[in-house]
């Protein structure tokens, strides 16, 4: 009752375990997943996000980075922007990042997703997107050299249950990211004058 007054839920995790039924599971992933989102929802950085989108609102296009499992992410973030008129490109491969790093245009923001923050080659990325004069915006864990190396640091610190080997949380975290820059575009595109 007290939780429902106050509008809080509590965090919780509860660990999936091999003697689970097929709906235990699905009731823990479920509440995993609400968890971690309500978990990121209070820690929002409402400047962070503003300054976020002020920089894609001002870019002449994007270029969008990640690597593994995040490749998914920067791909609906690809399709959100390209619908709003803003001119994207998605660069998953690690090679193809390097040469398109390095020819990134100042006017350009670059968005770098990565859940741990720590692989070299998209800290790498953003050295020289930097270098180029290109903005750079990380989805990221905090603490991170990635989040270090951005222009804007959008945080969502999330530990995955390494026991299943899939990445499943933050991905729906970094994804409700991008929903959330994708909405504040549109907004400021909606705003006249």
């Amino acid at each position: 009752l007290a939780s429902g007054l106050t509008g809080t839920v509590p965090i919780t995790h509860t660990q999936v375990t091999g003697e689970d039924s097929m709906l235990e599971l699905g009731v823990k992933v479920l509440g995993n997943t609400a968890s971690a989102i309500l978990q990121v929802r209070d820690q929002l950085n409402r400047e962070v996000i503003d300054r976020a989108t002020d920089l894609l609102a001002g870019a002449a296009s994007v270029e969008l980075y990640a690597v593994g499992q995040s490749a998914m992410v920067v791909q609906d973030a690809q399709f959100k922007f390209l619908r709003l008129g803003l001119p994207c490109a998605v660069h998953t491969d690690p090679r193809v990042q390097e040469l398109a790093a390095a020819v990134i245009p100042a006017q350009a923001v670059a968005l770098i997703v990565s859940n741990s923050g720590r692989g070299p080659e998209l800290a790498n990325v953003a050295d020289r997107a930097r270098e180029r004069g290109a903005k750079v915006i990380a989805i990221t864990a905090s603490q991170s050299p990635l989040a270090r190396k951005a222009d804007v640091a959008l945080i969502v610190d999330h530990a995955e249950d390494t026991s299943t080997q899939v990445t499943m949380v933050s991905r729906i975290l970094h994804l409700l990211i991008i929903d959330m820059l994708a909405v504040g575009l549109a907004m400021r595109h909606a705003r006249p004058g």
